[in-house]
């Protein structure tokens, strides 16, 4: 099973998708501003390829498109160097008009670079929704950097809970994007696996109780102008099959999925409830490659501090996380089994011992192991206050 880390991606697409600072759209005051006459902003063709090259602290270049009613658009970037990068999204009606422009400057280095941007359809009517995206090589970097980038417009297809869907592959479009309904309050998983038997699987997770969550996320009421990323994987060598799966938050209860496939595939959205477990009593919990994630809640109060034994008693593994819900960062994880990260074997076992810091419940969150297995994990779950 191929599950990149959570540090890897966000470090990855920072640059695309931080909701750090939204700016208005002024040539005079962006950061990204480089020269004190920027390039006019070039109309984009979908489906062709633009290619061009930046010099350290040379002008912007700057493209433009509008987003086609009832469509999302993918914006596949990749340059030979680093080079940073700005886009703004504007809705405008006959009475309002919106903007959002996230930006976050940095990054390390000066490698090569291969990003994807989703612009998301608007769901108002009347609407006109455009968007300006911006290129600049920093400064203080040497040499020219040159890069290429296509916009495909794509369907997103809505996704209905626990019903698998087969994809609809196009020869032009290399990416699909799926559009989904969930409780924000509530976890759930996004799946998908090769068409062929042999073939490979990948899933992402919403889990709205990590402490995290409330850093990387703004929930809210409305749907927004711009997509948040929650989760995802990828990988590079499947080539005759999927590649990437990306789970992003639009607002309220919307949710799009954005995969990136060579092959068929097929893909599920499977909510999850908490099942409560009583203190001294067993639970049995289990999972699989199609269903990766169940949660238990322990009913406990501040100031507790509980004893959680863990036993995988079908499988060769399981992946758990231990959280106060609602709390700081201070949460426990344990790889019982093989581990592909670190190449090592734990045993089948473990013990954790949690305190809980404010008054609320304490949140397990079990998974299927860190490897590339079909095989289900059953995992045999106890806990009890400490005296």
């Amino acid at each position: 099973m191929c599950r990149s880390l959570v540090l890897l991606l966000i470090v990855t697409f920072s640059l695309f998708l931080s909701l750090t600072s939204h700016q208005s759209l002024n040539a005079d005051t962006s950061p990204l501003q480089a020269s004190e006459t920027p390039m006019p902003a070039v109309p984009l063709s979908f489906y062709k390829t633009m290619t061009g090259t930046l010099q350290p602290g040379e002008e912007t270049a700057r493209y433009t498109f509008e987003v086609p009613v009832n469509q999302d658009v993918v914006v596949a970037f990749e340059a030979d160097k680093f080079i940073m990068d700005r886009h703004c999204v504007r809705i405008t009606t006959p009475t309002t008009e919106q903007e959002d422009c996230p930006f976050e400057g940095g990054g390390g280095g000066d490698a090569p670079i291969s990003q994807t941007l989703v612009i998301p359809a608007t769901n108002q009517p009347e609407t006109r929704q455009t968007v300006e995206f911006w290129l600049v090589r920093p400064v203080s970097l040497e040499g020219p950097a040159t890069y290429q980038f296509t916009a495909y417009p794509v369907t997103p297809q809505p996704l209905t809970p626990k019903q698998r869907m087969d994809a609809i592959l196009t020869p032009t479009v290399p990416y699909q994007m799926y559009m989904l309904e969930a409780d924000q309050n509530q976890p759930f998983t996004i799946q998908i696996e090769d068409a062929a038997a042999d073939g490979d699987f990948m899933w992402a997770a919403y889990q709205p109780y990590l402490p995290y969550l409330g850093e990387q996320l703004t929930l809210s009421e409305d749907r927004q102008l711009v997509l948040q990323w929650v989760d995802g994987t990828q990988r590079d060598d499947n080539l005759n099959g999927i590649a990437q799966l990306y789970l992003y938050y639009l607002g309220g209860n919307d949710f799009r999925v954005f995969v990136k496939s060579t092959g068929d595939y097929s893909v599920v959205f499977t909510p999850s409830q908490a099942q409560t477990l009583a203190e001294n009593l067993m639970g049995l919990v289990t999972v699989t490659y199609q269903d990766p994630m169940q949660t238990i809640r322990l009913d406990t109060s501040q100031g507790d501090v509980v004893t959680i034994d863990l036993k995988v008693v079908e499988g060769t593994g399981a992946r758990v996380s231990v959280y106060t819900e609602g709390g700081e960062w201070q949460g426990h994880y344990s790889i019982l089994g093989p581990n592909n990260i670190t190449d090592t074997v734990n045993p089948l076992f473990d013990t954790i011992e949690h305190t809980v810091t404010i008054d609320s419940d304490v949140i397990v969150i079990v998974q299927i192991p860190p490897v590339f297995t079909r095989s289900q994990a059953t995992l045999q779950v106890t806990w009890q206050r400490k005296s």
